[in-house]
C-alpha cells in the first residue's frame, strides 16, 4: 500500500513525533496531536466552512481561510488561521469539526485512544484557539483497514414529466423501460422520483416531475447503449412531453468500500523514499 495519510489526524501527529520525539507511551501528547489533526483535517470546516452557525460569522466573497495548528512539545496546541484570509476560527467552528465523525466520547486512533471529555478550548486572541488537557490512553489492539474493489458499471436517465397525470405517465414510462430492458436487465435498477412540481408554477422547471433511473451491472455493455437506446427509443412511443434532462451517457465503473479490522502485529510498516527504505516506522 503507498500512501501518505494513512488515518486523518497524520498530518500533525506524524509531524509531532518527528518534532518532539514522542514514544508510543506518551499517550497525552499523542491524543493532544491527534485533536489538532482532527480539527484541521477537514480545511474550512475549522474557519466556518458548513458551519450551521454561519450566520453570526463574518461573511463575505473571499476564500475561507485553511487552518493552521500550532502544535506545542506537550501535545497542546493552537488552531489559527492565515491573517487576511475569510472566515474566521472560534471555539464554537472548533468545536463543531470537534465533533464531526465522532461515534462517542473516545476517539480510536492508531497510535492512541483519544478521550474527548478531556479536551480544553479557550481563546487565544483574534482567530485563535487554544486545545489543551487532552488525555489519551493506549491503542486499541485492531487497526481499520479500507477495501476498495471495482464493483462493477452504472448509468442512469433522467426523465422530465410535465402537464397532467402524472402517475399515471410514471407508471407508463416504468412499465415501458422495464419491458425493454427484460431481454438484457441490469444487475440492479433504480427508480427515484424528485418533488411534486407546485400548483400553478410559474416555469416549465417548477411544473416538471424528474424521474431518475439509475442501472449497475458487472458489465458496462448491459448499462450501455442496451440501457441508453432503450430510454431514448421511446421519445416518440410514450408519455406525452417526454425529454430528458440530458442525452444519454456512457457506463462509468463504480467502486465498492468496505471496511474491515486487523490484528495489529499483522501490520508492518516500512518507509521508502525514491524507492530505498530508510528503516522502520515507529
Amino acid at each position: 500500500m503507498v500512501t501518505g495519510r494513512v488515518t486523518d489526524a497524520s498530518v500533525v501527529v506524524g509531524p509531532g513525533i518527528w518534532r518532539f520525539g514522542w514514544g508510543p507511551d506518551d499517550h497525552d501528547a499523542l491524543a493532544g496531536a491527534v485533536a489538532a489533526g482532527h480539527v484541521i483535517e477537514c480545511g474550512t470546516h475549522a474557519t466556518g466552512g458548513n458551519f450551521s452557525g454561519f450566520m453570526d460569522l463574518p461573511r463575505d466573497a473571499r476564500p475561507l481561510g485553511f487552518p493552521i495548528a500550532e502544535l506545542h512539545a506537550d501535545g497542546s496546541s493552537v488552531i489559527t488561521k492565515h491573517p487576511g484570509t475569510g472566515g474566521t476560527v472560534t471555539i464554537d467552528t472548533v468545536t463543531a469539526q470537534l465533533m464531526y465523525e465522532i461515534q462517542g466520547p473516545v476517539y480510536d486512533n492508531p497510535d492512541v485512544r483519544t478521550d474527548l471529555r478531556s479536551i480544553e478550548l479557550s481563546g487565544d486572541g483574534r482567530d485563535r484557539v487554544r486545545i489543551s488537557g487532552v488525555t489519551g490512553s493506549a491503542p486499541p489492539e485492531q487497526l481499520k483497514v479500507a477495501t476498495n474493489t471495482l464493483g462493477g458499471h452504472r448509468n442512469q436517465m433522467e426523465f422530465v414529466l410535465v402537464g397532467l397525470d402524472l402517475d399515471a405517465k410514471e407508471a407508463w414510462l416504468r412499465e415501458q423501460m422495464d419491458a425493454a430492458l427484460a431481454d438484457r436487465r441490469p444487475a440492479e435498477v433504480v427508480w427515484t422520483r424528485g418533488p411534486d412540481p407546485a400548483a400553478d408554477a410559474d416555469t416549465e422547471e417548477g411544473a416538471a416531475r424528474r424521474v431518475r433511473c439509475v442501472v449497475k451491472d458487472p458489465s458496462a455493455e448491459v448499462v450501455g447503449k442496451a440501457f441508453t437506446a432503450a430510454g431514448v427509443e421511446l421519445a416518440l412511443a410514450s408519455y406525452p412531453g417526454f425529454t430528458l434532462t440530458a442525452p444519454p451517457g456512457k457506463p462509468s465503473p463504480f467502486g465498492v468500500y468496505r471496511p474491515a479490522y486487523v490484528d495489529r502485529n499483522q501490520v508492518h510498516e516500512r518507509v521508502l523514499v525514491d524507492g530505498v527504505e530508510i528503516g522502520e516506522a515507529s
